[in-house]
């Protein structure tokens, strides 16, 4: 049964620091056209693709943002069939938080577009497409079809890079492989492949929303414990009104300085049922539940949420004017 939750919108915008680096923008011409007021809406949604990551932007314009693409088999079977429903038959622009597959795996699937074949009229292949660069460290199939696919539209991240998409609507990179938009740097070890995941702040009017793919924030159980690089975000933070957790809720992420920073309005957790990695950790729901924030899954996961929170099995959809109420819908 579909339910309709109302959030009110904070003031704060986030503060990004120095280094910011505007970029002209690199949608096409028609995604730019002027829209009448009633059009003035932004829409995320944050696909169900089990223990993946995958989230939608439509900007007022037209335009649509691809932020990851979920593991091997989503593209095909829970993307693009959104895409088919909702009239979707271009993607501007993507952005690979980091190259593990369950980020990176539907991708060239999209790209492709329906028929699943690379080079033909259906194609959805954007203008741009954005991630951090440097080699690919999994030299499996599924990835080097990805970095293949990538070639025509890759640009590298960097800290501070800013992306118009729209009038009043921009994202923006506030850390990369370690590297932050105020000039901090973090050496990390080559192989801790989330260490070097992309921080996206979504700016559209006064609303904020940030994604933060597998970043880490210290933490975590011998021997698998975790650099800690949600602190340095944190003091380029104030509030947002939407926290998109790192790494589908891990003990290794959302720690309780990106918390005090942060202060979302509400966290948006994408995590699988039953997994076998205890995500979403119980100390990160109840960090979450201790500070009163909504939680929102898109699957149960493998402990059990606080009351109240909204477990959609199935996409959750958010849309915000920007300036007044933000709507984030799922089914419970």
């Amino acid at each position: 049964m579909g339910r309709t939750y109302l959030l009110p919108l904070l003031l704060g915008l986030t503060a990004c620091g120095q280094g910011l680096h505007p970029l002209p923008p690199l949608i096409s011409q028609d995604s730019t056209a002027p829209v009448t007021s009633v059009e003035q809406l932004l829409r995320i949604t944050v696909f169900d693709v089990g223990q993946g990551d995958a989230a939608l932007i439509r900007a007022p314009n037209g335009a649509s943002i691809l932020i990851d693409g979920g593991p091997p088999g989503t593209g095909q079977d829970v993307i693009l069939p959104y895409f088919v429903e909702h009239g979707i038959d271009r993607l501007d622009l993507s952005l690979a938080s980091h190259y593990d597959l369950d980020h990176i795996g539907g991708l060239p699937e999209v790209f492709d577009g329906p028929d699943g074949i690379a080079s033909t009229s259906d194609d959805l292949l954007p203008v741009a497409c954005w991630d951090r660069g440097g080699a690919i460290p999994d030299d499996t199939a599924p990835v080097r079809v990805y970095a293949d696919r990538r070639s025509p539209c890759h640009h590298e991240a960097a800290p501070g890079i800013q992306l118009p998409v729209a009038e009043g609507l921009t994202l923006t990179v506030l850390a990369v492989n370690g590297r932050f938009a105020d000039g901090t740097m973090v050496p990390l070890d080559p192989a801790d492949e989330n260490a070097h995941s992309m921080a996206i702040l979504l700016t559209y009017r006064q609303f904020t929303y940030l994604s933060l793919g597998d970043l880490p924030g210290g933490g975590g159980d011998p021997p698998y414990t975790a650099i800690d690089l949600e602190t340095p975000l944190a003091a380029l933070l104030g509030p947002v009104d939407l926290l998109y957790i790192a790494h589908h809720g891990s003990h290794t992420s959302t720690n309780q300085t990106l918390l005090d920073a942060a202060s979302p309005g509400a966290a948006i957790i994408s995590v699988g049922n039953a997994n076998p990695y205890g995500h979403p950790h119980r100390a990160v729901l109840d960090r979450l539940a201790a500070r009163g924030i909504p939680i929102y899954l898109t699957e149960g996961g493998d402990n059990t949420p606080p009351p109240g929170s909204v477990v959609s099995n199935g996409h959750i959809e958010i849309t915000t004017d920007g300036r007044g109420v933000t709507t984030i819908s799922g089914t419970q």
